[in-house]
């Protein structure tokens, strides 16, 4: 008799220790990956963000290359480049290439921080 109800304590224990190791293991992986889920958005957010200004950068000095605003080469692009460079803080150099590959371009040099 005490060995059939120490059996059924014994298992009866185990059961809800097995149960509670097992959810706790499952609420806590389910918390890890809604932590990376966050911390994954975040990111994804700030670098939609930086990498928005240089995009609107470059869309700009296209859309004036494309409207004949200037060529490679000229005052008009170092100055165009320039400006989007000075826009966009993220962005350190611009080239540009036109159809038959030949490339011009401008960069920022030294610590502008």
């Amino acid at each position: 008799m005490a060995m059939s109800f120490g059996s059924l304590v014994f298992l009866s224990v185990g059961g809800v220790l097995a149960l509670s190791v097992g959810a706790n293991l499952r609420n806590t992986f389910d918390l890890l990956g809604a932590q990376s889920t966050l911390l994954i958005d975040a990111m994804e957010d700030l670098l939609r963000a930086e990498m928005g200004r240089a995009e609107s950068a470059v869309d700009g000095v296209a859309q004036l290359y494309k409207q004949g605003e200037f060529q490679i080469d000229d005052e008009a692009m170092s100055a165009a480049l320039a400006s989007a460079l000075a826009a966009a803080p993220g962005v350190n150099a611009m080239l540009i290439c036109t159809p038959d590959l030949i490339c011009r371009g401008a960069a920022v040099t030294g610590d502008n921080d």
